[in-house]
């Protein structure tokens, strides 16, 4: 009874060097059942030169176990051959992993900067108007009254639509999701990576709060909600940032944020 190899082969545990290892012994079988079917088949051709019914009963029963010595070192050949190649697709694989990995994609760094423009855009930049035109025009609050944050006669001029930070905060909050699965890579400014995305966020949380209470709070509910999500954010990074922080204190140098 013959049967055939698959054309692929399905995962195989164990690292690469151990199937590959495994896959040099199949082929050293091979080539050990070569030499003994060309031993078989040249004591076969010795038995011709004999006439004798013995003799030539034992070089049929030889020619037989020689032919399917022969079909089996083909199907060591064949099995040494899949091993290797699923170990080079293995290693490929593991490569491209690892890269993914240890090389944050360049969008999530644009991702990055985006959240930080747009905060600033729609959190900080429209107090700085709102302000500049008060002073022009003589119609900033007084202390008592909230000030620059607060509301009076003429001021603020218009409501800023600070309901736009949601943009940033929704951005940040994608860029704590997506980057779960990644280690550190990227440098750090002042703390882990992580750490620094996690502030941040923080930073964007505070400033969303202080939108929602400026000129009188009227996109407070909207502004507090976007809070929330700048929470979840400042939340994912910093548990992400203390599996790294695990990570470089008790794991193999090789796998290290870094």
């Amino acid at each position: 009874m013959s049967s055939t190899l698959p054309p692929s082969v399905a995962p195989i545990p164990g690292s690469p060097t151990t199937i590959r290892a495994k896959a040099a012994r199949f082929a050293a079988t091979a080539d050990a059942i070569h030499d003994a079917v060309a031993g078989l088949r040249t004591a076969i051709a010795d038995t011709k030169q004999h006439e004798s019914d013995a003799l030539d009963q034992l070089a049929e029963n030889a020619r037989k176990v020689a032919d399917r010595l022969a079909s089996l070192q083909n199907r060591y050949d064949e099995a040494s051959a899949a091993l290797d190649s699923f170990t080079r697709n293995s290693k490929a694989s593991a490569a491209r992993r690892i890269a993914f990995l240890d090389d944050w994609p360049g969008y999530l760094g644009w991702t990055f900067v985006a959240a930080i423009v747009l905060t600033v855009l729609f959190g900080i930049v429209p107090f700085i108007v709102v302000a500049v035109i008060g002073l022009g025009q003589g119609t900033i609050p007084s202390s008592d009254a909230g000030g620059i944050y607060g509301t009076g006669p003429g001021y603020p001029l218009f409501q800023p639509p600070f309901w736009l930070l949601w943009i940033p905060a929704v951005l940040t909050l994608v860029l704590s999701v997506g980057t779960i699965p990644m280690r550190s890579k990227l440098d750090s400014f002042v703390f882990s990576v992580r750490g620094d995305l996690a502030v941040f966020a923080f930073v964007g949380f505070v400033q969303t709060i202080a939108a929602a209470g400026a000129f009188g709070g009227p996109q407070a509910v909207t502004l507090l909600w976007a809070s929330l999500v700048w929470l979840v954010a400042v939340a994912l990074f910093a548990v992400r940032g203390l599996v790294d922080l695990v990570g470089q204190a008790f794991g193999s140098p090789a796998r290290r944020p870094r």
